[in-house]
This record gives structure tokens, sequence and C-alpha cells, in this order.
């Protein structure tokens, strides 16, 4: 079987010392500890939730956590292979900690996770695998990932063109820089495809269709008072602002509107297999050449976004026991 354990920090509660005058703050306080060891076994695996021992937690004030103390999620599970137990598991770590969350009305995030194989006497043997401090191994939701596709200027200069943008352009600006800056990568989605929407806008492409019924029967005109049911869709607007404006190949396009669909309530897009990471990258390159006619930059100047650009998130490695 192998057991993966997920740690993650947490600030540790504050105690008064000695005893205190009613109405005044107390003279001391010291950290206490807020875990309270326990478990549960469901499905035919054990869940823990305990106090992480690793000498290396002892003092997160090193590692500018400071009051807190280092807290172990441990699933026990009988798949014997390591990367299908995480695999397998890895809806149920998110649920434990979106649960968590919720409950102590804190962000969790996974500093570290290892997943080791182990026998009966619950020793380790075999290889494992390990996602190390800091990144550790993060859901959709938290994921952070590293690309070198970004080629900016090396030494920009004030413009005066910098004081005469219309609103529109400010916009786009705008949440093109909240995408930067942005720490997670549904994040930077999220803003730079609100970027696309303003860029789409101002565009003439435009998309038509007439009303269809659920029964799938156009409508042209509405039956009380003839005007005609014709209006623009956003949806096949958007995919065609980029595939004909943007360069965006038919694939992407869909893919990046499909995945827009989280706004809307959408579970689907928190999926491994969509590789958000990528899309980004694609929507971020799509909208960076748009950008650059608005403020009339030659296509050949920077910025550039590389779009055949490796890119990394969760980073791992297989671990050995010594003999």
């Amino acid at each position: 079987m192998n057991k993966l354990t997920a740690t993650f920090f947490m600030p540790k509660g504050l105690t008064p010392v000695g005893e205190t005058v009613p109405g005044e703050f107390p003279k001391q306080l010291n950290f206490t500890s807020r875990v309270i060891p326990n478990s549960l076994e469901l499905n035919n695996q054990r869940f823990s939730i305990k106090i992480n021992t690793d000498p290396g937690y002892d003092d997160l004030s090193k590692l500018g956590f400071v009051g807190s103390e280092a807290v172990d999620i441990e699933i026990l599970s009988m798949i014997p292979v390591s990367q299908q137990a995480l695999d397998s598991n890895m809806g149920n770590l998110e649920a434990i900690c979106d649960n968590l969350a919720f409950r102590m009305q804190m962000g969790i995030y996974i500093r570290s996770l290892r997943v080791q194989k182990i026998n009966e006497e619950n020793k380790e043997e075999g290889p494992g695998i390990m996602f190390p401090f800091p990144y550790g191994y993060q859901p959709e939701k938290f994921m952070q990932a590293i690309s070198p596709s970004q080629v900016g200027e090396t030494s920009p200069k004030l413009e005066p063109e910098y004081f005469t943008h219309d609103n529109i352009t400010c916009a786009v600006l705008k949440w093109y820089h909240k995408g930067l800056i942005a720490p997670f990568e549904i994040d930077k989605f999220i803003f730079f495809f609100i970027a696309c929407e303003i860029l789409c806008g101002q565009n003439q492409t435009r998309v038509s269709q007439y009303y269809k019924n659920k029964c799938n029967h156009e409508i042209r005109n509405c039956p009380v008072c003839n005007e005609s049911t014709e209006r623009v869709v956003n949806g096949a607007s958007i995919k065609m602002f980029l595939e004909e404006e943007c360069n965006v190949s038919p694939i992407i396009a869909r893919q990046i509107w499909n995945y827009r669909q989280i706004l809307h309530g959408s579970n689907d897009a928190f999926k491994p297999s969509n590789n958000l990471s990528q899309l980004v990258v694609e929507l971020q390159a799509a909208i960076t050449e748009r950008i650059k006619t608005l403020l009339s930059i030659s296509q050949e100047s920077p910025p550039h976004i590389q779009t055949n650009a490796p890119v990394m998130a969760n980073f791992g490695f297989t671990t050995s026991l010594k003999s």
C-alpha cells in the first residue's frame, strides 16, 4: 500500500498566560497548537490529520511563517502503485483541504507532498514520489507554473502616448497587468480573458444567429410582434475573433472558450486534462499581439509570448530508500 503525506502550515492559537484583569489585555500570550490528531476510515482507506514531526519544520519562523506549525494530512491507500495512489486520491485530498479551509476560514496550501510505499508494519519500502517545499503539489485552482515564454523590452522608455490612451485601451492594459502579477494560473486565465473580451468588443468580427428553441427549431421572427430574433452570439464571436484576428487555431480557441465557462459554475474546467497552464500561454500570446497593434508597436518588436516554450508546474521527483 501507499502512504500520502500532505503538509500545510497552520497558524497556532494564542492563549493568555497567568491571570488576566477583566477589561484589560493579557500581559502575556503564548502560541499553542490547535491540532487535535484524529482519523477516520472510509472506502477501505484511512485518513488522518496530525502534527508534522519532521525536524526541518520545527521552527517555521526560519521559513517566514511566524506563529505557525506544520500539519500533516495522511492518506493510507491500498493501491500498490505510487503514481496511481496519488492520482486516485487527489480528489480526496482537495475535498479535505476545501472543507478545512471553509471551517477554519483560512487558505490551505500544500507546502510539500510525499507518496511512499509501505508494508503492513508501516515501514517504508521501495521508491516513492516527492513534491518538496516550497512548491508542494497543488490542485488546478492553486496551480503556479514557470515558463520562459515571455520576452519583454530590455530597457523601456517613457513615451508621450502613455497618457493619451482611450478608456478601452486603459481597461485592456489594466486587466493584462493583473494577469501578469496574478499568482495562480486560473487567475491569470480569468484576467487575460477579460482583456480578450474587451478587445473582441471593439472588433468588427461578429457572429449573429436567430433564436433557437430547446427543440433546436430556428425562430427568425417574434410570433407576437414580428421583430427579428437575430442577435450577436458571444461565444461564437469570441472564437472567431481568436481565430481570425489573433491567429489562434480552432481547437485552442474552442478550448479557451470552454474553459471560460468556469465563470458560470462549470466544474469540468478543473480537470487536469484541460492543460490550463498551456491555455494561459496561448491566450496571453493571442491578446499580446492585438494589444501591440492597439499601441502601434511593431509585431517584430517585443513583447513576445512563445507558445511553444515548455511550461512546468508541480515539480516532483522519484525517491528511493538507501540500502
